[in-house]
C-alpha cells in the first residue's frame, strides 16, 4: 500500500496477474474504442480472430438467472439488459476441463468474493486457463522479480503483511459493506485518454494529472436513479476518485515518437524512428493506447493474442 499525498495505490503480485483480482468481465472494447486514432490499424487486420481466441480461452459464462444479483441487474437495467449479454470468466456449471487443465475447478456459490479470492476455486482466471494451457505444453512459468526493491520499500525491515489487512478493514469502512444489502458501484466509460504521470526531480516525487471525463456528471446522476429504483441511496465517497485498472503506461503507436513499442509489442529503440530492441516485447494492459469503455480483461487478451502470434513468427 502507497500512500503520496491525496493518492492511495494498492498493488500486489500474482502468477495469473490482473485476472486474480479483477471481476472476471468479458466484453469486447466498444466500437468507439476501436475508431480511436490511436487504436492500431494492425489489431484491426486479425481481431475478429484474436477476440475469439482469447474468449475461448478464458471460457466465459452467462451468470445463471437464479441467482439473486442476476434479478436485481434486470431491475437495474430496465429494458436494456437482457439476460446472457454479459459473460463473467468464472464457472457456473461443472464442467470437464480435461486432464490438466481441470485443477479441480469448483462451481460459483455467487459468494461474491471474485476480487478478493475465490474460495470455490471457481473463478477462472488466468492461472487456471493460459497458464495451465502453457504447462501442458511443457512451458515452465518463470515470474520474476519475486521481490523488486523489497529492502527499499520496507526500508531493510522484514516485510509485513499486516497492512495488508488493515487496508481492507478501512476500504469497508469507506465503502460501507456491513452487510449484504450494500452494493458497490463502479462505473466504466470513455474518457479522454490525456492523464499524465510524471517524476519532479526536484522534489523526488510522482505528479498525476488525471485525464479529463466530459461525461462525469452524467455518470453520477445515472448512479443517483439507478440507487432509486432499487430503494437505495447513494453515498458518493468523500475521496476525490478511485480507479481500478489503469491502462496505457506504455502504449502501441506507428514510431518512438507517440509510444513506447510497436503494434506486434516490439520495444522501440530510440536510435530510430521505428527500430526495436530485438526480443524484447511488452504484451500486458499497459499496451493499450487509448480507453475501452468497458472492462478491459477480453480487449488485454486479445491484444496478447495478437502479439503473441507476430512473437512466434519473429522467433522461428
Amino acid at each position: 500500500v502507497f500512500l503520496q499525498g491525496d493518492s492511495l495505490a494498492m498493488t500486489c503480485c500474482g502468477l495469473g496477474g490482473g485476472s486474480l483480482v479483477n471481476a472476471g468481465v468479458l466484453l469486447p472494447p466498444t466500437v468507439q474504442a476501436r475508431r480511436n486514432p490511436r487504436w492500431p490499424e494492425a489489431w484491426e487486420k486479425d481481431w475478429g480472430r484474436n477476440l475469439a481466441s482469447a474468449s475461448d480461452m478464458l471460457r466465459g459464462q452467462s451468470v445463471p438467472a437464479k441467482f439473486q444479483n442476476s434479478k436485481v441487474m434486470e431491475i437495474v437495467g430496465g429494458g436494456d439488459y437482457e439476460h446472457g449479454q454479459v459473460k463473467l470468466s468464472v464457472n457456473f456449471d461443472v464442467e470437464d476441463f480435461g486432464s490438466a487443465r481441470n485443477q479441480e475447478i469448483g462451481k460459483c456459490q455467487a459468494c461474491g468474493n471474485c476480487l478478493t479470492g475465490c474460495p470455490y476455486n471457481a473463478k477462472l482466471s488466468n492461472d487456471k486457463t493460459y497458464l495451465a494451457a502453457a504447462v501442458q505444453s511443457a512451458v515452465v512459468p518463470r515470474p520474476f522479480p519475486k521481490f523488486l526493491l523489497k529492502e527499499t520499500a520496507s526500508y531493510g525491515w522484514q516485510s509485513c503483511y499486516a497492512v495488508l489487512h488493515a487496508a481492507v478493514g478501512m476500504l469497508k469502512s469507506v465503502l460501507g459493506m456491513d452487510n449484504d444489502q450494500d452494493m458497490a458501484l463502479n462505473v466504466i466509460g470513455h474518457d479522454d485518454s490525456n492523464g499524465k504521470l510524471t517524476f519532479d526531480k526536484e522534489t523526488n516525487r510522482v505528479l498525476f494529472k488525471p485525464p479529463h471525463d466530459p461525461l462525469l456528471p452524467q455518470k453520477t446522476e445515472a448512479l443517483k436513479n439507478l440507487a432509486k429504483k432499487l430503494g437505495g441511496v447513494i453515498h458518493t465517497p468523500q475521496y476525490r476518485s478511485l480507479s481500478v485498472h489503469l491502462l496505457g503506461g506504455c502504449i502501441v503507436a506507428p514510431d518512438v515518437s507517440s509510444g513506447v513499442c510497436n503494434p506486434d509489442g516490439q520495444v522501440f529503440d530510440t536510435s530510430s524512428p521505428t527500430g526495436v530492441h530485438q526480443g524484447l516485447y511488452i504484451c500486458d494492459a499497459s499496451i493499450i493506447p487509448c480507453s475501452v469503455g468497458i472492462n478491459p480483461c477480453l480487449t488485454i487478451a486479445a491484444a496478447a493474442e495478437h502479439i503473441s502470434r507476430n512473437l512466434v513468427r519473429d522467433l522461428t
